[in-house]
């Protein structure tokens, strides 16, 4: 049986274009660890936007 592809699918397809083969193999690697946890930030990079948004919330920054 042949999987269905989405438009979503088959529109990636085509938003390749002007990305170069090593940019492509980058975000080859990134999808991937995606996949693996799910996880786009590791710890670190999760504490900072935390602290980040509390520093926003608190209003001692503005976007």
């Amino acid at each position: 049986m042949k999987k269905k592809r989405t438009m979503h699918q088959a529109d990636a397809e085509f938003s390749t274009a002007g990305f170069s083969d090593s940019e492509l193999h980058v975000f080859q690697i990134m999808h991937d660890r995606y996949l693996e946890d799910r996880e786009l930030y590791g710890t670190v990079e999760r504490a900072r936007l935390h602290f980040v948004r509390w520093l926003y919330q608190q209003g001692r920054i503005e976007p």
